[in-house]
């Protein structure tokens, strides 16, 4: 686990290891920023996958913008992410 967002406490935790690239670092952040915004905006989904999905996406549009992929900057395959993102956790 790269990054986590604690609801409880309105805190993201990053891996220190990220501290040295900026871009990963930049869409982690942007990834559980729109956890808080999720949360905070009393936002509510019948799965978790689907909150990982909006996540991901802006998180995914975050690196683009860079020339860069979500899948290679964050070491995650495709099942994995479609697991992530579709599955009914």
């Amino acid at each position: 686990m790269e990054a986590v967002y604690s609801p409880a406490d309105a805190i993201v935790f990053l891996h220190l290891r990220w501290r040295n690239r900026p871009y990963p670092v930049r869409s982690i952040l942007v990834h559980e920023f729109v956890h808080h915004a999720q949360q905070v905006g009393g936002r509510r989904f019948a799965r978790p996958a689907e909150a990982e999905k909006q996540a991901c996406a802006l998180q995914e549009a975050r690196l683009a913008s860079y020339g860069l992929d979500l899948e290679a900057m964050c070491g995650l395959d495709r099942l994995t992410r479609l697991a992530i993102t579709e599955c009914t956790m």
